[in-house]
Parts: C-alpha cells; structure tokens; sequence
C-alpha cells in the first residue's frame, strides 16, 4: 500500500539521491526531479524521472500537475524560493526542506559569516540546539539567504506544513568536494604532517547522507511546521575526522 505521492526536488544531488531510495523503499510513489532528468542506479525500477529547471517561470506548477503529498525541495536557497512553494501550497500536502547549520550565530553575533574578521569565528554552545539565535533573514550572504527562506516557509503555518532540516556538513557517495580531501591530497603527495588550527580540536559537526535521507523519512510520514537540526550521532574533532 501506497504512502502517497513524494515529489523530490535536486533528486540526482548528494541528498537527493539517498532520499529518493528511502522515500521508494518505504513505500512512497516517487517523483524524482532535476535539471537533466536522470536516475539513480539504486533506485527502484518505479521511480519516476522528470526534467525540471525549477528557476524556469512557471515550470515546477506545471511538472506537478494537480501535486503531491510530499514534496521534499534539496535545492532551495531563498525568499524566492519559499515563494515559489508557498505559492503550490492548494497542491502540496506538506514539505521538507534541507536548510543548513550556517544559519547560526553565537551570543557575540559572530557566525560563518564573520569568520574570515579578527576573532570572528563563531563559538557555539556544545550542544548546539534549534533555539540558537541566527543571523538576519536578507539576500546578502548563504545563511541569511537561508534564514529568509525558512522565515517565510514558517510564515505559512497550516497552510503549508514545513520541516525545515538545518543540515551539519554532508558527507557520503557523490560528493563533488570533499573537504577530507585536503588531508587524502597530503598523503598522496608525501607530506605526513597534518597542519591544523587548534590543534585539530575544533568541533566539526557532520551528516551523512543517509541519516539525512532517514529524517526525510520521518518527517514526510509526520507533516508539521518545525525546525530541526540534521547531524550525525557523533560530533568528532577534526583530528578525529583527519585520523
């Protein structure tokens, strides 16, 4: 028995790709959109595939047809884009959004934006929980770009029930720039020495893409305006991760 309809947005990206096979094996019929309308080899023979260019006016409101029950956007980055959803909201029956760890900023105002100024790198509370303040909602950098859009997904209550996922670093199959490769590209080249600020002790909180895709689960099978931070069950160092 069918859990319903779940459109996938960004579905050929690193997220996109672990949640399209959750969401098919638990019993979703899928759609999975993206710009060049391909598939993934371990998906499920009755995954659907849809070219979609979701910035193209009009495009998304066409692909879906009279909707979905779920629809789960990979690659929203703005107020814009909030828009375009809130706008779908009479065919969608709830959202999951992927949003990001970015968003926030410690009790100085310091956050990834500030962190190339003298002393400003953020330090944030250990753990760090949903209620942390953030950076202002505007257009100007990625985490408040980040912040309007998910202001104005919340904004729409009932309307259009929304799971904002504030992913940690992502990690896992498909990754087109992995940050480990700067340690793998030292030992390649020779170099044994590991060169690190703060002796490596520097918390680094990571996701991989299947615990994404298994919050993706959870959420689409329990609609609800809310906000939760998508991490590994582990935070390690970045000694740890280097090692």
């Amino acid at each position: 028995m069918s859990n319903g309809h779940a459109w996938v947005l960004g579905a050929t990206g690193q997220i996109g790709r672990a949640a399209v096979r959750a969401l098919a094996e638990d019993g979703w019929e899928v759609t999975a959109a993206s710009r060049g309308g391909g598939r993934d080899g371990g998906w499920d023979a009755g995954v659907r595939t849809v070219a979609l260019d979701r910035n193209e006016e009009g495009a998304l409101g066409r692909a879906l047809g009279d909707g979905c029950d779920v629809l789960v956007d990979m690659a929203a980055f703005d107020g814009a884009h909030a828009r375009q959803l809130t706008g779908l909201a009479g065919r969608i029956g709830s959202a999951v959004v992927i949003s990001s760890g970015a968003v926030y900023e410690d009790d100085r105002g310091r956050s990834f934006d500030t962190q190339a100024s003298t002393d400003g790198f953020p330090r944030y509370p250990v753990p760090l929980p949903e209620t942390q303040r953030t950076v202002a909602p505007g257009d100007a950098t990625y985490g408040t770009r980040k912040v309007l859009l998910e202001r104005e997904l919340l904004a729409a209550g009932e309307e259009l029930p929304v799971t904002l996922l504030r992913a940690g670093a992502v990690h896992g199959p498909y990754c087109r720039t992995p940050r480990e490769l700067y340690v793998v590209k030292r030992l390649l080249d020779g170099r044994r020495r590991r060169v690190f600020a703060y002796g490596g002790e520097s918390r680094f909180h990571p996701v991989h893409v299947s615990n994404a895709a298994e919050l993706i689960r959870l959420a689409a099978r329990r609609p609800g305006s809310r906000v939760l931070n998508a991490a590994d069950p582990e935070a390690p160092t970045v000694a740890e991760i280097a090692s």
